[in-house]
């Protein structure tokens, strides 16, 4: 009868006897494997975004169904707390609306008849000049 005998083989000598075998049976060096497989992903990303993009309905698709995903789910803000898009849709128009007040609207205050802007200018070059 034929006797089977188990031997417990490590992660690290698995990986020894595949890089021996590499290197001496297959002559391939790390550094030379490291460039090839870089080449080989960089050859398979530069053909996956080309095949996105001469599709011009392909890309469509995807700004669409990013926006759907959008709407469905909400977004997560800075503070890693989801947000509906409705939250997200009402905070960018209050951001937006805020601009365009303050890009328009020039307030002036002034103190005991003399204009505050005018105040702090001269707060600032008495303080630049001591």
């Amino acid at each position: 009868m034929n006797e089977v005998t188990m031997v417990k083989i490590t992660n690290r000598d698995l990986y020894k006897a595949v890089k021996n075998y590499l290197h001496n049976e297959l002559h391939l060096s790390e550094q030379i494997d490291r460039v090839h497989i870089d080449e080989l992903i960089q050859k398979a990303i530069d053909e996956h975004v080309r095949q996105l993009f001469a599709d011009k309905g392909n890309i469509g698709r995807i700004v669409e169904n990013k926006i759907s995903e959008l709407i469905r789910k909400g977004t997560i803000d800075s503070f890693y707390q989801r947000k509906s898009f409705g939250e997200v849709v009402l905070d960018e128009i209050k951001r937006a609306v805020r601009d365009q007040i303050m890009s328009k609207l020039d307030v002036r205050v002034s103190l005991e008849g003399t204009d505050l802007l005018t105040q702090m200018k001269e707060k600032t070059d008495e303080c630049r000049k001591s």
